[in-house]
């Protein structure tokens, strides 16, 4: 996303008509292009900002987060960047993306933001010689505040010690599980499966030689609404393909049968649509009026105000809407702040002249949907602002 300032000197030949024609005319000042720079906001799942995290632009070149999750690069030069983020590394997994700031000739304050996903995994389970082990809400998905309809509890039913391959009776072999919330999150995942992984989990063991025996299975519960669990596609990470998963459906749980140590999930075919529209950039002051005044009068800073990040509305009714709300989140971001900038202008208007500061922003309105349910939310993109200088001779004109 950038954000682009341009610069414009607006001149016009004297009408005869013009009460102000037997004043000398003045050049207007040019103002300057003004260094480009990177900004956005970090934030968790739960669409609250991280504050510390480490954002990296280039070897050498590294910024912290603030307590809204917001950085910012100043002199940004012309180029590409893989911009790299880590925050506390027991809870959250790293992200990096790809910016480019091109060379216009105007200034680009370009935006990037990025949602770190959780790091969570069950208290590991040891199996027991000869009988399964239940744990009830073994984990529960991570949603965005005031969006509770969208956590999920997983349960588990984990086999025996002796429905195991490869392990000694008295080896010390435990079980856990962690959830997941796409599909490429899954170590090695390459799927090409147009549904949009809804929930999910990774099983995995302490003893890499262990296998379930043919017939052996864990049970992954997952409790959602019985509407839900009628619709979705369950299927496992094999090989990194995604595939159909055994597993039955009892009333609002869906129970997959876990024959392997890998990715399961929940799928359903979602929607997601784009429609562009703009908003107005907010200024302390829009306007320096020097046409008559007495002295010259000069300009230094002048700031503005933008959003950064997306907005979600958080009013699901449902398991499945409450759940699209995660997937618009975790496409677009979850959380938007309001920035502050400030372009350098440092001129001198003289008498005749007149400066005037004007900026809208472009907004996507986006949606995600699936079995009539839909989610809605606004991203925040790229910001024009514009300086524009007269003097007598064009008061009033555009550009």
């Amino acid at each position: 996303m950038l954000l682009t300032v341009g610069l414009a000197v607006n001149l016009a030949s004297c009408d005869d008509d013009c009460g102000e024609c037997n004043a000398p005319s003045v050049t207007p000042p040019t103002v300057s292009v003004a260094p480009n720079t990177l900004s956005g906001v970090i934030y968790s799942k739960d669409g609250n900002g991280i504050e510390g995290a480490t954002v990296t632009l280039k070897d050498g070149v590294t910024t912290t987060t603030d307590a809204q999750g917001a950085y910012k690069f100043d002199n940004v030069a012309a180029g590409t960047y893989m911009v790299t983020v880590k925050a506390n590394e027991q809870h959250f997994l790293p992200a990096q993306g790809q910016v480019v700031v091109t060379k216009t000739g105007s200034t680009q304050h370009v935006l990037w933001s990025s949602v770190l996903m959780p790091f969570k995994e069950s208290t590991p389970v040891k199996l027991l010689p000869t009988a399964e082990t239940e744990v009830e809400n073994a984990i529960e998905t991570d949603a965005l505040a005031g969006n509770d309809k969208a956590e999920v509890q997983v349960d588990l039913v984990i086999p025996a010690l002796e429905d195991l391959d490869g392990v000694d009776a008295a080896a010390d072999v435990q079980m856990t599980v962690y959830p997941i919330y796409n599909a490429t999150q899954a170590e090695q995942a390459r799927s090409l499966v147009e549904n949009t992984l809804l929930v999910g989990s990774v099983l995995t063991c302490n003893n890499p030689a262990a296998q379930l025996k043919a017939g052996k299975f864990v049970e992954l519960t997952y409790n959602v609404d019985a509407a839900l669990a009628q619709a979705v596609q369950v299927l496992k990470l094999v090989d990194g393909q995604w595939v159909a998963a055994n597993h039955e459906v009892k009333n609002d749980q869906v129970i997959v049968k876990a024959d392997a140590f890998t990715a399961y999930g929940l799928f359903l075919d979602v929607t997601f649509n784009e429609n562009a529209s703009t908003q107005l950039v907010e200024f302390d002051n829009t306007k320096w009026d020097n046409l008559y005044g007495a002295q010259s009068l000069e300009v230094k800073d002048v700031n503005f105000a933008y959003q950064s990040g997306t907005e979600v509305e958080l009013n699901a009714t449902n398991v499945l809407s409450a759940l699209l709300v995660e997937k618009l989140a975790q496409r677009y971001g979850s959380k938007a702040v309001t920035l502050e900038g400030s372009h350098p202008v440092n001129i001198t208007l003289p008498v005749g002249t007149k400066l005037f500061m004007s900026g809208s922003q472009q907004v996507k309105n986006v949606t995600a949907s699936a079995k009539g349910e839909k989610a809605n939310g606004k991203v925040f993109g790229a910001v024009s602002v514009k300086a524009e200088t007269y003097n007598r001779d064009h008061f009033g004109g555009s550009n």
